[in-house]
């Protein structure tokens, strides 16, 4: 868990560079943004694993929270390929790995390659190419 509520107003570059996340029971990366901005977050070269029906790097906002710039580049497999990405329109992503068919928000040119497919998120949807 990456964090789990607000500590401060300058919540912004922070870089996750490789390793695994491994975490059979909840999302592997998850955001909470209920005051402040999260700001340029980089998570590049990382292997996701996460549990049953849960996403691999979700984002809740609320009240005045937000976030902005966001990238991730990462191998994704969740145990059950329900979704990879929850609530996360604001990440520009380029994922590897199980794709999943549920809703996987994220930002418009943000790619994945996975069951033998690629797919580019355009106008709000993955466009199969």
């Amino acid at each position: 868990m990456l964090a789990g509520g607000d500590f401060g107003s300058l919540l912004c570059r922070i870089n996750i560079n490789g390793g695994i996340i491994l975490n059979p029971v909840n999302a592997g990366i998850y955001i909470s943004a209920i005051k402040y901005t999260f700001r340029r977050i980089a998570i590049i070269n990382v292997i996701l694993e996460t549990g049953s029906a849960l996403y691999c790097i979700q984002t809740a906002k609320s009240g005045t929270g937000a976030i902005s710039g966001c990238y991730a580049s990462a191998y994704v497999s969740p145990i059950n390929a329900s979704s990879v990405l929850g609530r996360s329109s604001d990440w520009l992503v380029d994922l590897s790995g199980n794709f999943a068919t549920a809703p996987n928000d994220c930002a418009n040119g943000s790619t994945f390659r996975g069951n033998g497919i690629l797919r580019i998120r355009k106008t709000g949807a993955c466009v199969t190419m």
